[in-house]
Order: structure tokens, then sequence, then C-alpha cells
């Protein structure tokens, strides 16, 4: 009996990691990891840094021969705040502010998210290649102590989409 690697479909999480990693392009963030971000350790070196990971999936029967998928899945981005913190002539505000417009920073002119932030690249694939049918978006800012050498007290963003698809099953009974 030989094994065999299965092959899966790209998962949802993969598809928002390579839409960002085209945004961005190396320009701002170093790195970017697929995991849960709780026991992870972010050298200086890394920051700025985007963290992308599902958080959980709920899934529904949907009409004959479907199933409804909702996913919950969280991009966190993290910089080191001491980097920004002259950026807007406010030291409290600088590593917030700088997030914020990166995330949710709206054209002047349109009024639409730049094309240039997160949620501008999220709007405009909202539907991941024709999968998605629905998103819900939830942006929090903080900081957060990380036990890394250099013991950092990191800004951060925690962008929570909630995503609904359909998948086809097999004949249900």
């Amino acid at each position: 009996m030989s094994s065999q690697t299965q092959p899966y479909l790209e998962t949802t999480v993969d598809k928002i990691i390579r839409y960002l990693k085209d945004w961005d392009n190396a320009q701002f963030f170093k790195v970017w990891f697929y995991g849960d971000d709780s026991d992870m350790d972010i050298a200086l070196e890394q920051m700025p840094c985007g963290i992308v990971f599902l958080i959980g999936t709920n899934v529904k029967q949907g009409p004959t021969g479907r199933d409804e998928i909702q996913e919950t899945i969280r991009i966190n981005l993290v910089l080191n705040r001491t980097d920004y913190m002259n950026d807007f002539g406010d030291e409290t505000i600088g590593w917030r502010k700088k997030l914020e417009l990166m995330i949710q920073g709206q054209d002047p002119v349109t009024q639409y998210y730049d094309a240039t932030t997160i949620l501008g690249v999220l709007r405009t694939n909202f539907t991941l290649g024709n999968v998605l049918t629905d998103q819900t978006i939830k942006i929090t800012y903080g900081e957060v102590d990380r036990n890394n050498p250099q013991d950092t007290r990191t800004g951060e963003a925690w962008v929570t989409l909630t995503v609904t698809r359909f998948i086809d099953t097999p004949a249900k009974t």
C-alpha cells in the first residue's frame, strides 16, 4: 500500500494571504504568517508583519446538494509601535493612525476605500474568485506585550472577517 498526499482545494485563508501578499508586494510587511499568533514570538526584524488564521467554521445545511460554510478569519497586523511614534506629530497615536489608514483609508475624492488599503483589497476582491457570497468585517486596535528577546510592546490591528460560501455535497438522504 502506498501513501499519497491528498491534494486539497486552496483554503480561504490561503486566498486571503495570496491577495494580501500581491497587494503589499513586500513593500511594507516583512513577512506574512499563516497561523495563530497566541504563542508566536515575533522578532523586531520581522516587524511589521501580518498573521492570518482561521478562528472557526460553522457548517449549515444549504439548498439541495449544498452546504453553507461560514468561516471566521483573523488578519493580525503587528508593528513595533515605537517605529511610528512621530509619523503624525503625536507619539501617542502615530502607530494607531498608521494602521488605521493602512486598513481603512478612503480616497478623498471618491470616498471609496483606497485601493492601497486592506479594506480596499478585501472589498475589491469581495468574492475571492467567485467563492464568497458574504463578508462581514470588524476591526479593533490595541497594544500587546510580546515575549520576544527585545520584550517589545507592539501596536496591532485585528481585522476579523466572517465570510460565507457554499460547497457542493454528495447526495443527502
